[in-house]
C-alpha cells in the first residue's frame, strides 16, 4: 500500500524518537568532550549504547576587522550521528517511489544510501568541539539542539607569516572533518552563487528530476558554468554560494564542487528539521534564506563590489533585484541562468530588474552568452 504524507510522517518521526535514545540530546545523557573524542561518562543509558558523533568544519571565509590588526573568521561545526536504518531509509524510498515512481536499483543504492543517511542523521547537542583555526585555538560554545555550533574567531594579523591577505588556513577538528578558511581582503570582486539550476543541473521546477538527481544520480554540472564562474571569480577565486540545500548534504556537495573545479570560499546552506511529514519542505523555496546571507555578505566587505549569480526557476532575479537596490554601489553585475522549463517571459525580468538600468543584469541561456569581464 503506498505511503501517505500523514503516514509517512508518523513512522518516520516514531523512528526519530527511537533515534534519540541513542544519542547525547540537550537534556539527557553526559557532555561529550572532544579532547578524548569520547563520553565523557557511562557508554550506556538504559541498556543502549550511545556512538560518537562525527564533526564536521565548513569551509568559511575571513574579513579583516576594521582597525587593520584581526582577522576574523566565522565559523560552524555540526556533529551528528550518522545513519544506516534499515526502516528510516525504508519510509523514505517507499515514499518517492509512491509519489514520483523512483526506484534504488544496484547503479544508484549506494549515492542513495549515502546522501539519504546523512539527510537523516541525528544531531547531537552538549558536544563542545575541539579546533584549532591556524595558530588559535578557540573556545566553542556547546553544540545547540540542531547539532551546530558556531564562533567568530579572531586572529592577529602578523606581516611576514602565512596568515596574511588572501592565504587559506586550515580548521582542524580534533576526531572529525576540517574545513578551510579563505581570508578575503578588503576591496576586490567576489561572487555570490546558487547551486541549484545555476551551477549544478538539478531539475528544480520538475520535482520528480529534483528528487532523482537529489538522491538518486551523480551530481552534474552545467555544461560550461566551471569554466564561467572560474573566469569572473578571477585569480583570487573567491565565491560564495548561497542554496537551500540542507547542510546535511554539505559533504558531497562540497567534493563535487572540488571535482568539478568550482572555486569555492564558503558555503551557506539550509538549515532544516526533518520531523514529521516535513521532508517534502526541504527544497521549499530560498526566498527566506537567501535576503539575510546575501546582505550580511556584502555588508561584511563594504569596499568589495559582488557579482550576482542565479537562476530563473524560483526567485533569484527578484532576490538579487532587491539586494542590487540596497547595496547600489556594490553590485557590479546580475547574472540569471535561464532554467530548464523556465517559460518566463521578458516581462518578468523587466519587472523584476526596474530602475537598475539595462546594464546592470543579463539573462542567459548559454555560460558563452556572457561576454562580461570583471
Amino acid at each position: 500500500m503506498p505511503l501517505d504524507r500523514r503516514t509517512f510522517g508518523r513512522k518516520l518521526g516514531h523512528s526519530f524518537r527511537m533515534g534519540a535514545a541513542m544519542v547525547l540530546t540537550a537534556t539527557s545523557g553526559p557532555r561529550l568532550s572532544h579532547a578524548a573524542g569520547k563520553p565523557t561518562g557511562s557508554e550506556s543509558n538504559g541498556g543502549a549504547v550511545r556512538r560518537p558523533p562525527t564533526l564536521v568544519a565548513f569551509d568559511t571565509a575571513g574579513y579583516i576587522d576594521a582597525s587593520g590588526d584581526f582577522w576574523h573568521v566565522p565559523s560552524e561545526i555540526w556533529a551528528y550521528v550518522p545513519q544506516n536504518s534499515s526502516v528510516r531509509k525504508g519510509l523514505v524510498a517507499g515514499l518517492l517511489r509512491s509519489r514520483y515512481g523512483l526506484e534504488t536499483t544496484a547503479a544508484n543504492q549506494s549515492l542513495f544510501d549515502r546522501r539519504v543517511n546523512l539527510l537523516l542523521a541525528d544531531n547531537v547537542a552538549r558536544v563542545t568541539p575541539l579546533v584549532r583555526i591556524g595558530s588559535e585555538v578557540p573556545d566553542y560554545p556547546p553544540t545547540g539542539a540542531n547539532g551546530h555550533t558556531q564562533l567568530n574567531t579572531q586572529i592577529p594579523v602578523y606581516p611576514a607569516t602565512p596568515v596574511a591577505t588572501g592565504a587559506r588556513i586550515p580548521i582542524e577538528v580534533t576526531g572529525g572533518v576540517g574545513g578551510v578558511v579563505q581570508l578575503v581582503p578588503e576591496a576586490g570582486l567576489s561572487i555570490i552563487c546558487d547551486i541549484d539550476d545555476t551551477v549544478k543541473d538539478t531539475g528544480v521546477l520538475d520535482k520528480r528530476r529534483l528528487w532523482d538527481s537529489t538522491f538518486f544520480q551523480p551530481f552534474k554540472a552545467v555544461s560550461g558554468m566551471p569554466a564561467l564562474v572560474t573566469r569572473l571569480a578571477g585569480n583570487a577565486g573567491v565565491v560564495h554560494y548561497v542554496s537551500s540545500t540542507p547542510w546535511h548534504l554539505y559533504a558531497p556537495l562540497r567534493e563535487w564542487l572540488e571535482a568539478e573545479t568550482y572555486p569555492v570560499a564558503s558555503l551557506h546552506l539550509k538549515q532544516i528539521r526533518l520531523k514529521d511529514a516535513t521532508i517534502f519542505d526541504i527544497f521549499a523555496s530560498p526566498e527566506t534564506l537567501k535576503p539575510p546571507v546575501i546582505s550580511g555578505l556584502v555588508k561584511r566587505w563594504p569596499k568589495r563590489r559582488f557579482v550576482l549569480i542565479g537562476d530563473s526557476g524560483e526567485k533569484d532575479p527578484e532576490v538579487y533585484a532587491a539586494i542590487a537596490r540596497q547595496f547600489p554601489g556594490q553590485i557590479a553585475r546580475i547574472f540569471i541562468r535561464r532554467a530548464p522549463g523556465d517559460s518566463s517571459g521578458t516581462g518578468r525580468f523587466e519587472a523584476a530588474f526596474t530602475g537598475l538600468g539595462r546594464g546592470t543584469w543579463q539573462v542567459f541561456d548559454q555560460p558563452g552568452d556572457v561576454t562580461w569581464s570583471p
